[in-house]
């Protein structure tokens, strides 16, 4: 029986090495890219196989298993690794942002959170004019200005702000112009950025060339401003995927989520087989000092909330 098992386990083993190793050739081939999605799961798997496989005598094998767990552990381990501090003291800049999914009707739940948690800039996806005529409904003074570029579909975009916001900038993306939002406005005496974006699922080759399409476009926009910059939305991406590197290192952006874990914002059904897929990401002017997912508000996403400060607050002034 022992044996029956541990031949079971080693299969299983085998198949995540692959996966794992399949993962790093995304440039390669579409569906690989998508198996390097998975990695925290991967590596979760693989340590419990490693520890059932040491117990059932099964050691050499499970020595061998701790290479791949170490291979996703090492693409995992920026995200739970602190940022380096903020330099002085000073206010933050909370950003929200959350596909509410074309298909959702109420949007109380959205509205209750932002009373809430009372972000500075909202960025909703997937947003349709029914999205924002509730949310006015719900909050008609919260936030003074408003972005509308709501559509029936799954790509409007809808910027909720407690700023002026001082110019405006829409961009069409890749092949079939899928839109995202440029926003310029001023805090703390500077000039910012804030990029809205939702980029194309890889749900086929086709797809994949979409998002890819996008990818390009989006990474020659944000390289190109001098501005500090956020860039919030769903890229139907994971964090170490070549997807988000690409654009990471196009714009010399990171993740807010670093230092704070990474955790899913879209599941299949179970959170245990849950992707992050939304993300906030910012230049290297700003700092995250608080990273959080927000609770379900009737979306199949979970919104993010980022607490951004300038890096050198001193600087900033």
């Amino acid at each position: 029986m022992k044996s029956y098992l541990a031949r079971i386990l080693m299969g299983i083993a085998g198949l995540l090495t692959l996966l794992t190793l399949l993962g790093f050739l995304g440039t390669l081939y579409w569906l690989f890219d998508v198996m390097a999605y998975w990695r925290l799961q991967y590596a979760v798997l693989l340590l419990l196989l490693t520890i059932g496989l040491f117990l059932l005598n099964h050691r050499r094998v499970a020595r061998w298993l701790l290479l791949p767990m170490l291979l996703n552990v090492v693409a995992l381990a920026p995200f739970f690794l602190p940022d380096d501090p903020p330099v002085g003291e000073g206010p933050t800049l909370a950003v929200l942002g959350i596909n509410i999914q074309a298909e959702t009707e109420d949007m109380a739940p959205l509205a209750a959170l932002l009373q809430d948690e009372q972000p500075d800039v909202v960025v909703v996806t997937e947003a349709q004019p029914k999205h924002l005529k509730g949310l006015q409904q719900q909050l008609p003074d919260l936030y003074p200005y408003v972005v509308d570029e709501t559509q029936e579909g799954y790509f409007g975009i809808l910027v909720l702000s407690k700023r002026p916001i001082a110019a405006q900038q829409n961009h069409q993306l890749g092949i079939n112009g899928h839109l995202s939002v440029e926003l310029l406005m001023e805090w703390q005496g500077k000039e910012i950025t804030i990029y809205g974006v939702h980029l194309h699922p890889p749900l086929s080759e086709w797809g994949t060339e979409q998002r890819d399409s996008e990818r390009a476009d989006l990474a020659m926009i944000i390289g190109g401003i001098e501005e500090p910059q956020i860039v919030v939305g769903d890229f139907n991406a994971t964090p170490w995927t070549y997807t988000m590197s690409g654009l990471t290192k196009a714009g010399e952006l990171r993740h807010a989520t670093r230092g704070f874990g990474v955790w899913p914002t879209w599941w299949m059904g179970s959170r245990l087989i849950g992707l992050p897929y939304d993300h906030i990401l910012i230049s290297p002017d700003f700092v995250s000092e608080a990273f959080a997912l927000g609770p379900d508000v009737g979306s199949d996403h979970l919104p993010v909330i980022a607490r951004i400060r300038f890096r050198d607050q001193a600087e900033s002034r």
